[in-house]
């Protein structure tokens, strides 16, 4: 199936572009390795969990989170 129309599909389905949805499924894999493995460090955790870049990283989590990844997790996982 071309790029494109995976593209479309997830567009139509998910209400979001490819990168926000991508990065949704990220944070949501990271959130859950924090929450289990609580000695892992958030970095080790942002890299197991698809991102490479800690500054987009940073952006998309607190955009989905609506806190820092240190917050989040100091909060024990509220919000």
């Amino acid at each position: 199936m071309p790029a494109r129309e995976v593209s479309q599909a997830i567009n139509r389905l998910a209400g979001e572009n490819v990168c926000r949805y991508v990065n949704g499924m990220r944070v949501q894999e990271l959130r859950r390795l924090l929450m289990q493995q609580q000695d892992k460090t958030i970095t080790t955790a942002m890299h197991e969990a698809g991102f490479v870049n800690r500054s987009n990283f940073s952006r998309e989590f607190q955009g989905i989170t609506g806190q820092t990844p240190v917050a989040w997790r100091n909060t024990g996982g509220n919000g």
